[in-house]
């Protein structure tokens, strides 16, 4: 049978976790996890708990076969995944993996099984703090990272003298009040092409700073409805921000920025002064991961269904450790 590219589409509470992408550091650096996680020892290193190797295991485990799973965002440890397009659709990370199915053998995910299938069985093995939300058929070269043409995170952040309870592994929190008009100004300016250099962090690897933010807003949004008082409105915002993609801890420094707006430490017109600086240091502080959550990445229009895939277009069944 030729091979099935299957996408996923993920949320998760990345409390727990190292991060999205697979970690396998040498087992003497980490003695405590040796224990924990013998089955995952090779070569003297061990897999530490990343959002990749526990969904990848899970796919593993549901197709009876070694997979690659490749995921659009690399998300930082403690960082969430997991909203809604506007249209209400579920988005959060993507990620994609390529069954090659062998009846004979009982192996792989064959097409005639079904998506959600797929995704029932998926969750069945997932802990519980991952949930796999959709799974469809994808082109044989769909690329969760090189097809994407945007994504949206948001940076969620409580103020004043009441720290958040229920929803505290997901906001960040701050004593100072915030003033959300300046906010709101200063976000509209960071909208559009510019050389990011300012809110990237230092040695952040990437050939060029140049990105297209194509919106940025500050948004009041509601406490979680949990037992207890519900926190006034005024005390808790939402920076959301979408375009083209984003350079090491950007957003996090954009909310660092937007936060010291609010506080009245920065004046909203110093935004256009402080990207062409391309200084890091005329920005605001780095907020930390608890607060910013991927909401979702959007591709182009699909390519040439599975079904109608030439057979130049399949792949070669990859060899080696793919685990």
């Amino acid at each position: 049978m030729p091979p099935t590219r299957y996408k996923l589409t993920l949320a998760y509470d990345g409390t727990d976790f190292h991060g999205w992408q697979k970690q396998e550091p040498p087992a003497s650096e980490h003695p405590e996890l040796v224990a924990s996680t013998p089955p995952d020892i090779a070569e003297g290193r061990v897999a530490m708990r990343t959002v990749q190797h526990v969904v990848e295991r899970a796919v593993q485990a549901v197709c009876r076969e070694r997979v690659v799973l490749m995921g659009a965002s690399r998300t930082d440890s403690g960082v969430h995944a997991g909203g809604r397009f506007p249209d209400g659709t579920h988005g959060g990370q993507v990620a994609a993996f390529t069954s090659f199915a062998d009846p004979a053998k009982g192996q792989g995910w064959p097409p005639e099984r079904g998506t959600d299938a797929l995704v029932r069985a998926l969750n069945s093995e997932l802990p519980r703090d991952v949930l796999c939300l959709n799974a469809e058929i994808a082109h044989p070269d769909f690329d969760p990272i090189g097809d994407a043409v945007a994504k949206e995170y948001t940076y969620r952040i409580v103020c004043g003298p009441t720290r958040p309870l229920w929803d505290r592994r997901f906001v960040f929190h701050t004593w100072h009040p915030l003033e959300f008009a300046p906010m709101q100004a200063a976000a509209r300016r960071l909208e559009g092409e510019h050389d990011f250099a300012a809110f990237a962090q230092i040695n952040h690897g990437r050939k060029t700073t140049v990105r297209t933010v194509y919106a940025c807003g500050v948004e009041p949004w509601s406490a979680p409805d949990h037992r207890g008082p519900p926190a006034r409105d005024e005390s808790r915002f939402q920076i959301r921000v979408s375009g083209s993609g984003f350079l090491y801890n950007m957003v996090r420094i954009i909310a660092g920025t937007l936060m010291e707006v609010g506080r009245g430490r920065i004046d909203p017109d110093r935004v256009p002064e402080i990207i062409a600086s391309k200084d890091r240091r005329q920005a605001g502080p780095t907020l930390p991961p608890q607060g910013l959550r991927l909401e979702w990445v959007r591709y182009g229009e699909p390519r040439r269904s599975n079904a109608a895939a030439s057979v130049a277009d399949r792949a070669d069944r990859p060899t080696g450790n793919s685990a």
